[in-house]
């Protein structure tokens, strides 16, 4: 995270991890925390904006009584996800005030399952290319093999193909191109189900700035 003196922000954290201590801080709160300025500025009905006084975004391998709690002003939204999809998270802070967040690769496999906690595919995009030079290629792609499905790698090697990130020849994309099995899947999740589709990558281009 770049500020320092996003106090609230961090108070919400520290909550949130102690509403779901086996969880992480993930999608859009996520990004806020890693610095990706496009995506910690979603809406707030999105769900996925992180900042003080709205919403920070858990994933948990536990269901909870109140998976969607508020507390000292501020919304949490805790995520169920399967066990073995309970990976790639740091534990991060001072001593006492330590909390998990999902690391850089988590959350873009993160942001591309579930564009909709993270401001939309637009805001993805953005955040790819704001810290692709960060990433860790090969950690990455274990994470897309181990996320397991096939409409995560689907929409992320489009989005590095399109956005110029790597050439379409690069063995990483032809690596995630064997991932992503039959059948199509939408670029937006539950975007309209229209727009051109791109046999190459399975996808039906449903954000027209990306199409």
């Amino acid at each position: 995270m770049r500020s320092d003196d996003d106090q609230g922000f961090r108070d919400a954290l520290v909550v949130g991890s102690l509403l779901a201590p086996e969880g992480a801080a993930a999608y859009g709160t996520a990004m806020h925390w890693w610095g990706w300025t496009v995506g910690a500025e979603a809406g707030e009905e999105a769900g996925s904006d992180g900042r003080p006084g709205t919403v920070a975004t858990f994933i948990t391998p536990k269901r909870k009584q109140a998976m969607r709690p508020e507390l000292l002003g501020v919304r949490f939204e805790l995520v169920f996800i399967k066990p073995e999809r309970m990976f790639g998270a740091e534990l991060v802070g001072v001593p006492g005030l330590r909390i998990r967040v999902t690391d850089r690769e988590r959350t873009v496999v993160d942001m591309l399952d579930r564009s909709d906690l993270c401001g939309g595919v637009p805001a993805a995009a953005a955040a790819l290319v704001q810290a692709w030079s960060a990433f860790d290629a090969e950690r990455l792609t274990t994470y897309l093999e181990r996320f397991a499905g096939g409409t995560v790698p689907r929409r992320l090697g489009y989005l590095v193909e399109r956005l110029g990130l790597r050439p379409p020849a690069d063995p990483l994309l032809e690596r995630w191109r064997a991932l992503i099995g039959a059948g199509y899947s939408l670029l937006e999740r539950g975007g309209p189900a229209e727009g051109p589709f791109v046999r190459r990558w399975r996808l039906r281009m449903n954000v027209p700035e990306l199409s």
